[in-house]
């Protein structure tokens, strides 16, 4: 397994939070205002994207009239509602991130979440003090499953994306990791673990404190 790891990319939701149960509340509670419902093809398919794939994805796969900043704005709206009462970090989150701590490596989020969103997630985890940057969707020509992020993440970092990991949740995400050229681990949640990710993958894992990947790391 290749070593040299000189710094660490962080997804966001599904990774770092519970986010993606909200997620899924946020969609039931949007399509079922007009009697849709999210099938898992579809799910697989907009989740780990930025706002203007999802939302036209969304758009087109249920002839909706909406545009894809219309439907962004109802689904957000919904989404933070539920923030208060349900958000929480995912397991092993605390243990890795002292892991990295301890050995001074430096680590930054890539989202393909809008930037007040995630800077509320954060402050409501007491993260955000411990996050070197933020990057959006908002933030980059092409969201994931472009490489933009990770890249632009690297350059922050001071790193090549060769010796940077990144950890996802999904399989889009993971294919912007890949394609930006970074050692790139899978952690998928309840809700993406029987997605098809790809094959490229430096590791796929448990949990954010499984062994293997603090080993890695």
């Amino acid at each position: 397994m290749r070593k040299n790891v000189n710094a660490v990319m962080f997804d966001m939701d599904g990774l770092l939070f519970n986010s993606e149960d909200i997620v899924e509340k946020a969609y039931a509670a949007m399509l079922g205002r007009r009697g849709l419902t999210m099938c898992r093809e579809l799910r697989s398919k907009v989740t780990g994207m930025p706002p203007i794939r999802s939302f036209t994805t969304l758009a087109d796969w249920h002839s909706l009239p909406q545009s894809w900043t219309e439907l962004s704005d109802e689904f957000h709206n919904i989404y933070r509602t539920f923030l208060p009462e349900m958000l929480e970090k995912m397991p092993g989150v605390d243990t890795l991130l002292q892991h990295l701590d301890s050995r001074g490596t430096p680590y930054g989020i890539g989202t393909s979440n809008l930037r007040d969103v995630a800077i509320e997630c954060l402050e409501q985890c007491d993260l955000l003090h411990r996050i070197q940057f933020v990057i959006t969707s908002q933030d980059v020509e092409k969201g994931k499953p472009d490489p933009d992020v990770y890249l632009a993440g690297a350059e922050q970092l001071g790193v090549t994306p060769a010796e940077m990991v990144v950890l996802e949740d999904s399989p889009n995400g993971c294919r912007a990791g890949i394609a930006a050229g970074a050692m790139t681990v899978a952690v998928p949640n309840a809700h993406t673990r029987d997605f098809e990710f790809p094959e490229e993958l430096t590791l796929r894992v448990e949990s954010l404190d499984a062994p293997e990947l603090l080993e890695l790391l």
